[in-house]
């Protein structure tokens, strides 16, 4: 997965009956994405076995689970050869109605950045428009707890700008939290990640350690701002 589209590169082995439902058009390669939190699903198909998937703004902000698999297109026929004798009892083929799946791929989970490092709160003490940081979270598992006021958590908590501008917040507050260099959580799974990541940034950006460290750029490198260009400027 990279910025707003994810890869997926399906493979089929051993079911030569539903290849031949492939090769005819009768089935198609899919991805399922969901969101259980929001309780969102939908099913987006391929036209061959490598399949490029959006991620728009309102699905990048959560916890996200890609489900790969093979679904029929149109009401069909599968020859029973490769099933159960259950399932065909002695049938040679069975009829299968469009949408259903004739295989799973399994469950890839995406977690967002956003999702792992930040965690929303209302603050009905804070004035409208304004936001506060802190950190939280335990040994091993540090998280940021990001507190809003009540307008702007009820009307932009969603939005990708407020998440970004908290981003870069929690950025700012590294170099003096237990992320540090001798901090409890220097060698926490997050703190890895995220160095790694900045390292893998093309050019390297220093850490949170480093005297120059910047942390909106840092922020920001990781998890960007989407500029969104409608039919006129």
């Amino acid at each position: 997965m990279k910025q707003q589209r994810s890869t997926v590169k399906h493979t089929l082995r051993d079911a030569p009956e539903i290849k031949k439902l492939l090769e005819s058009g009768d089935a198609v390669y899919a991805t399922e994405i969901r969101c259980p939190r929001t309780m969102f699903s939908r099913i987006e198909h391929a036209a061959n076995s490598e399949q490029s998937i959006n991620l728009p703004e309102t699905e990048r902000n959560d916890n996200l689970y890609l489900i790969p698999g093979i679904i029929v297109a149109r009401d069909t026929s599968l020859s029973t050869t490769g099933l159960h004798n259950l399932v065909h009892i002695n049938r040679k083929s069975v009829e299968v109605p469009a949408g259903w799946w004739l295989a799973y791929g399994g469950e890839y989970q995406f977690t967002p950045l956003l999702v792992n490092l930040l965690k929303f709160f209302k603050d009905n003490s804070l004035k409208p428009g304004t936001m506060k940081v802190e950190e939280a979270g335990e040994l091993g598992n540090p998280y940021f707890r990001v507190n809003l006021s009540a307008e702007l958590y009820d009307h932009g908590r969603e939005k990708r700008d407020v998440q970004i501008a908290a981003l870069i917040a929690v950025f700012g507050h590294f170099p003096r939290s237990s992320l540090r260099e001798d901090g409890e959580n220097y060698d926490s799974p997050v703190a890895q990640e995220l160095r790694a990541k900045l390292e893998d940034h093309d050019p390297p950006l220093p850490d949170w350690d480093k005297e120059d460290y910047d942390p909106a750029q840092a922020a920001t490198s990781l998890e960007q701002f989407w500029i969104s260009i409608g039919d006129s400027e």
